[in-house]
This record gives C-alpha cells, sequence and structure tokens, in this order.
C-alpha cells in the first residue's frame, strides 16, 4: 500500500472572491486572475453578472440541498434582446509547466440540456493572456444546441450541436445530469474533464475559460487543477505511475479523484477512515489513461479519511480531511 501525492502546480476552487477581485480586461503580461465581459453587453436575467460570478452549485440547490453549499463559477450566455455573440473569459495566472507529464483538469456543465445546452472553449496561451495578441492552442471544445425541432424533447436526435463534445458523453454518463422535478429537459451535473500539457514543458502559460455560447444560459465551472508529475516516492515504482490525488482538500461537499493507467485494468476504489475500514463503496469498473472521478462527501462526518484506489492486485491511498 503507498500513499500517493502528485505535485499540485495550481489549484482554484471558487470558495473565495477572486471573481470579484480579478482584473476586468487582459494586458498580456498580468499576474492575478483576469474576469473579462469581453461582449460588454447587458445580461438577460435582471441581477445577474454580464461577467463570470460566484454561486453555489445549482444541483445542490435544486436537488441535493447539502448543509454547505459548494461555490462554483457562473456564466451567463443569455444576452438582454436575446442578442447573439456573448462571451466571457475567466483566465488563470501565469502557470509554469515543470514537465511532460503535467495535466489540466477542471469541471464543468451546463445548466439545461439538450435545450439551450452552453457550449464553451479551453484555450491556452503563452507569450501572452491578451487574445489579440497571443496565438492561442484550443485544447478542449464542448458543443452547444444550435438549432431543434423542439426545445421541450430530450431525444437528442432532435437538436443540431456544434462541433465539440456533448455534455455527458452525449448525456450516456447519467451520473453527470438529473431529472428530478423535470420533464423537459437534463438539469446538468459537474462533469471532470483532463488534457495533457507535456507541449508545454518549461513554459509559462495561462488558461483561458472561453465562454462563447450565443443565447442559451447558463454555464458553471469549478476545481480547476494544474499537476505535475515529480516523482512521489523514492522507492515505490508503483506510486509514481499512478500518481493519485484528491481535490479540494479539505473537502466539504464533493471531493475529485484523479489518477493514471497504463494500461486496461480492474479498479475498485474504497473510502475508509483512518483505521482503514470501509466507510463506502465508490466505484467499481475497469480503465486506462487519465481517469477522473467525483464523489459527494456532503454527509459525510467531518474527519480525516483515506481514499484506497486498488488497480489490479495493487492500491494506492490518500488522505483527506472532510470538514
Amino acid at each position: 500500500m503507498v500513499n500517493a501525492q502528485s505535485d499540485t502546480l495550481f489549484f482554484q476552487g471558487f470558495e473565495n472572491t477572486i471573481l470579484d477581485s480579478a482584473l476586468t480586461v487582459p494586458s498580456g503580461k498580468d499576474t492575478g486572475w483576469v474576469n473579462w465581459d469581453k461582449d460588454g453587453k447587458a445580461s438577460g436575467e435582471a441581477g445577474i453578472s454580464q461577467k463570470w460570478y460566484k454561486a453555489p452549485e445549482i444541483y445542490q440547490i435544486r436537488v441535493t440541498k447539502p448543509p454547505v453549499l459548494n461555490q462554483t463559477a457562473h456564466s451567463l450566455s443569455w444576452l438582454k434582446g436575446e442578442l447573439p455573440g456573448s462571451t466571457n473569459v475567466l483566465i488563470t495566472p501565469p502557470i509554469t509547466i515543470t514537465d511532460d507529464k503535467s495535466t489540466l483538469s477542471w469541471q464543468s456543465c451546463p445548466l439545461q440540456g439538450p435545450s439551450f445546452m452552453d457550449g464553451y472553449k479551453v484555450l491556452i496561451s503563452v507569450t501572452s493572456n491578451d487574445l489579440t495578441k497571443a496565438k492561442p492552442d484550443t485544447v478542449f471544445v464542448a458543443a452547444e444546441v444550435t438549432s431543434y425541432k423542439d426545445p421541450s424533447t430530450l431525444v437528442l436526435k432532435d437538436y443540431t450541436f456544434s462541433k465539440g463534445y456533448i455534455h455527458a458523453n452525449g448525456y450516456t454518463k447519467n451520473q453527470y445530469w438529473d431529472t428530478t422535478g423535470l420533464t423537459t429537459y437534463l438539469r446538468g451535473r459537474l462533469e471532470p474533464h483532463t488534457v495533457s500539457l507535456a507541449k508545454y514543458k518549461g513554459k509559462k502559460i495561462y488558461v483561458h475559460f472561453y465562454h462563447d455560447a450565443s443565447d442559451d444560459f447558463i454555464f458553471e465551472l469549478d476545481n480547476i487543477l494544474v499537476r505535475a508529475n515529480q516523482p512521489v516516492s523514492n522507492k515505490d515504482a508503483f506510486a509514481n505511475r499512478v500518481r493519485l490525488v484528491t481535490y479540494p482538500n479539505p473537502a466539504t461537499t464533493a471531493i475529485n479523484v484523479l489518477y493514471r493507467i497504463d494500461n486496461q485494468s480492474k479498479i475498485n476504489i474504497n473510502l475508509t477512515n483512518i483505521e482503514g475500514k470501509v466507510v463506502s463503496k465508490l466505484f467499481d469498473g475497469e480503465g486506462v489513461g487519465e481517469m477522473n472521478h467525483t464523489f459527494d462527501v456532503s454527509t459525510l462526518s467531518a474527519g480525516t479519511y483515506l481514499m484506497q484506489v486498488r488497480i489490479g492486485d495493487k492500491i494506492a491511498t490518500e488522505k483527506f480531511v472532510k470538514e
């Protein structure tokens, strides 16, 4: 059994006030966050910010209603007068990428789908955080709905989508959407994504979450993580390959579990107390590559726990705190 801990180069949840204190326009070499209302037009929802804003996770508000609500970053694509061209851009501070195994992870979801499903892009720039001066790479594209026969149907073939990833793998991963109290649309739940940052080894990057959907609704973003591949153990090669990490830590409502598998393998994930007694069996399946799970811990008693990931006949564990 190994206690695996990857190096975190950057992490941002949205429990704090960084969206309010961020710069409003990129200058090119900014060292802090930029929250840019690129279109400059009024929002179509009274009292809702034109730029990115902090708000409780919508699924929790409407369904689970835990005692402590997770705060996420929201962006509204519905403009006053139903005008096209909504564009809100959230830009990270510069992040130095240390090796060719570094990855970027985050969670996102549209408020609803298939109707009025928001799309977005993740861009990476190197020379500047000002997109009028830099030539960014597009590392991820989420599709948006562009037309439909009937916005109340839940049948995907009745909709036309832009190019890109459709939330929840075309609404086939039911852990990332919910229908509680609904009949005409699917409520989005935060879904994890991970991309490689290998090509940026030794460089300083800016990550742009580019929400440019047109007249849809609300897009949610949370838990932005950049991690490196520094050795976690001088003695255990398995720990170094798996690169198990949990975040946020401490956790209040949900915890993300990331790890890497070289070959298709059987996977079991258990949550144990500090003495090693199993509190909950979280996952039983198979996988390969960069693995990314999200588990609800809102009802878990406060304390210290171990996330135990068994891959084949080997186990990696990581300690985390539930507040």
